[in-house]
């Protein structure tokens, strides 16, 4: 009976169990998948590839949040063909797909538009600009428009570049015309007389390139050409218009906004003569700049680098944020129930887009929240670049929109009315640091000692509020004088900008982790800021003019004085010293005898204050205060082996000495004692002095386990005496034996995993 009773009771636990397992199967959320709609071959491709990254890195760090929806991507070529594309949308639609990201180029989103909106699909391009693209019921366009592009260039010729004319070049379709009929608005309202010349074939183009020469010839005000186009047309206008003779300021669309496209010029002779013969005065629109962006837009792009190894292009950071998006979109609809007909799934999909319909109901987004106005489409900040020795760059001033205009501030110049709100001129100043010496790193001190020279190169701005970009200071500078106003050399360029250079020495703190000691590696940071100016007026960028071979896009920590955490970046590692000559000396680190340099970069630092500070014009809005920055970061790993002779090797003869004891003759067990206690009395010795060079640690070190292991050695060292020395008290002799032997395998065993383990503790 107890046998059948025990049976039963298993049979149910196995029921109980399976039950259980298929509950829990039953529970599990089915992976939703988003369709993406790129265009990898054909004209677009160039954004085809960058977009695709981006919407890779968003579901990997959407599946990470524990709880969540999973989310699949499903990437299919639209060839940059409109037909194609028609093709790809209807394959689209009649998948699982809860939700589409893309296409990428006007001329196919306006193509799918209506085959998604028939399937009840929500579609969200990324960088598709035309105006009429989301005019389809369920396409949400991410990205601002192309009249929104017109405007701003106009507002840009007006403010910045002072001009009082222009001609506009567009090709005569759904990209150019909205480009021309919102410049021609701006113009109406800056009182900037402009022509415009359509064009459709290479016949009328060649015939416009004419005609806007004739009028900029017979001009009696500086004028500009705007282009509205696709890059292999701009290639071809603006060789024409260059080789013509006309060197005025060319502004063009983000089709442009890429170093790759200063490359197409490369092979020509008047570029091999004349380095920037084409792009010099050329701008361009685009939703970001990665060298002038803000601490968020930075933290991205530092995690899109740490994933793909290279820096991100504006299209990247698009289609991350439309397809996360997207995935929060598939998700709302999945709390429905994730295995409900994907009819009623995308429907949920598009009535939580239909939410975000204003600034107080907006998606986090990298750059700017996103929220659509009611005809689906983004209200999104532009920011304009130029080509400065073949790099497309923040250009030196820039319009950014201010939330809360102040009377005053208008009533002085310092805000301008840009159409649709007011916005205020931002100093892009750029930055670069030469690294002359770092003579002495002061662990206890929490401080080293450097030589460098700091320069700024920036264009002067009247009526921006006042501030200097040359009021800088060093918030770490602990001893040593910086006099913004004195500096070295000082002198306007042929350019009208103004260069500064100051050569700086001093000591500065810094904070080192030494919880390797001592096989640790340790960043040096030289930061500055602004502290009169916040990052909407004033913002400091690497000077890539100086450092060609620099990306700008490593980040460095992100100062943050809020309650949100910073991430830490890794350091990226660089070759040694003598390959990173364009930023340091090459005997910058010869003092440093115990220190292998290992990186040296010009990075951006910002300061986050989540916090309006009490400022009654940001009070009550979910905004912070950033100040920008810049900083010279360097890496140094400790030299192993002259930190390890210097600290452990007098350790490891100390613990050899005990070690030897162990094989002492019975009779000597006074010496056996002695040896022990004197070994840990040296180790307590040998840690005070250590502890004392490094200063009030507040942590254990390696070194420290180290000391540990030492001790546990020393107290085996005695208890061995003394239990060996028991049993042959009792008349045991061969447990005695028995018990030394096994206290010196004991022993040899420890030391060596000890040494195995700080060795594979140093795989970083």
């Amino acid at each position: 009976m107890r046998t059948v009773s025990s049976f039963v009771r298993a049979l149910s636990l196995a029921l109980l169990s399976a039950l259980g397992g298929a509950g829990a199967a039953l529970a599990q959320p089915v992976t939703q998948t988003i369709a993406l709609e790129m265009s990898l071959t054909g004209a677009g491709a160039f954004n085809g590839l960058p977009s695709v990254e981006g919407a890779r890195l968003a579901v990997a760090e959407a599946n990470r949040d524990a709880g969540e929806v999973p989310v699949q991507i499903s990437v299919t070529d639209d060839k940059s063909s409109p037909a194609h594309a028609i093709a790809v949308a209807k394959e689209i639609a009649a998948s699982g797909a809860v939700a589409e990201v893309g296409p990428i180029i006007t001329v196919a989103a306006m193509a799918t538009g209506p085959v998604f909106a028939k399937a009840g699909l929500a579609a969200i391009d990324p960088t598709a600009t035309g105006d009429a693209v989301p005019l389809a019921g369920t396409t949400y366009q991410a990205i601002f428009n192309a009249s929104a592009m017109g405007i701003a260039l106009g507002n840009y010729l007006a403010y910045v570049l002072h001009g009082q004319c222009a001609a506009v070049l567009y090709q005569n379709d759904a990209h150019g015309q909205p480009i021309d009929g919102g410049f021609a608005k701006a113009a109406g309202r800056l009182h900037i007389a402009v022509n415009s010349y359509p064009f459709v074939d290479d016949a009328g183009r060649d015939g416009a390139v004419a005609s806007a020469m004739q009028i900029a010839a017979a001009s009696a005000c500086y004028p500009a050409i705007v282009l509205g186009m696709q890059p292999g047309e701009a290639v071809t206008v603006i060789e024409a218009l260059r080789r013509g003779g006309f060197m005025g300021p060319i502004l063009s669309s983000n089709t442009i906004a890429d170093d790759n496209f200063a490359k197409l010029f490369a092979s020509t002779e008047e570029e091999q003569a004349d380095p920037g013969f084409f792009t010099n005065n050329l701008y361009a629109a685009a939703p970001m700049i990665f060298d002038s962006a803000d601490a968020a837009t930075l933290a991205f792009a530092q995690r899109f680098h740490a994933r793909f190894g290279h820096a991100p292009a504006w299209a990247a950071m698009q289609s991350y944020d439309a397809t996360m998006l997207a995935i929060a979109a598939v998700r709302d609809a999945a709390r429905s129930g994730s295995n409900a007909p994907i009819a009623l799934r995308r429907q949920a999909a598009l009535a939580y887009l239909a939410t975000l319909n204003s600034a107080d109901n907006a998606y986090p987004g990298v750059a700017a929240p996103i929220w659509f106005t009611t005809g689906r489409g983004r209200e999104q900040p532009l920011r304009i670049g130029s080509f400065q020795g073949g790099l497309f760059v923040s250009a030196p001033l820039q319009l950014v929109p201010v939330a809360q205009p102040d009377a005053a501030q208008i009533k002085s110049g310092e805000l301008r009315h840009v159409g649709h709100g007011y916005a205020r001129i931002q100093q892009v100043v750029y930055a670069g640091m030469y690294l002359n010496e770092v003579q002495r790193l002061d662990i206890a001190a929490n401080s080293f000692t450097a030589d460098f020279y700091l320069w700024l190169r920036y264009a002067p701005a009247q009526n921006i509020g006042g501030q200097d970009p040359s009021q800088i200071s060093f918030p770490d500078l602990v001893s040593g004088t910086f006099n913004p106003g004195a500096p070295v050399a000082a002198r306007s360029l042929a350019d009208g900008s103004v260069y500064k250079l100051w050569h700086v020495r001093g000591s500065f703190k810094n904070d080192f982790d030494l919880h390797r000691y001592p096989f640790d590696r340790q960043r040096l940071i030289i930061r500055l800021f602004n502290a009169t100016a916040d990052s909407s007026r004033i913002v400091y960028v690497l000077d890539r003019q100086s450092f060609p071979e620099i990306s700008g896009m490593a980040a460095p920590p992100t100062e943050n004085a809020g309650d949100a955490e910073a991430a830490e970046p890794k350091a990226a590692f660089a070759p040694p010293p003598s390959k990173f000559v364009l930023e340091a000396a090459p005997d910058a680190f010869r003092d440093l005898t115990q220190w292998n340099p290992r990186s040296v970069q010009e990075v951006r630092s910002n300061l986050v204050t989540l916090s309006a500070l009490g400022d009654p014009v940001l009070v009550g809005q979910e905004r912070q205060r950033e100040l920008s920055g810049f900083a010279l970061s360097v890496d140094v790993e400790r030299r192993m082996f002259t930190a390890l002779s210097k600290s452990l090797l007098p350790l490891a003869l100390i613990t050899l000495i005990m070690f030897s004891s162990l094989y002492f003759a019975p009779l000597l067990v006074k010496e056996k004692v002695t040896v022990a206690v004197t070994g840990a009395l040296s180790g307590v010795v040998l840690q005070t002095s250590l502890n004392t060079q490094l200063g009030a640690v507040g942590y254990s070190m390696v070194i420290d386990d180290i000391f540990y292991v030492y001790f546990a050695l020393s107290l085996l060292c005695i208890v061995s005496v003394l239990v060996a020395e028991r049993y042959r008290s009792a008349g045991d002799g061969k447990a005695a034996v028995r018990t030394e032997i096994a206290s010196r395998v004991m022993f040899a065993f420890i030391v060596v995993a000890t040494g195995v383990a700080v060795y594979g503790s140093q795989n970083w």
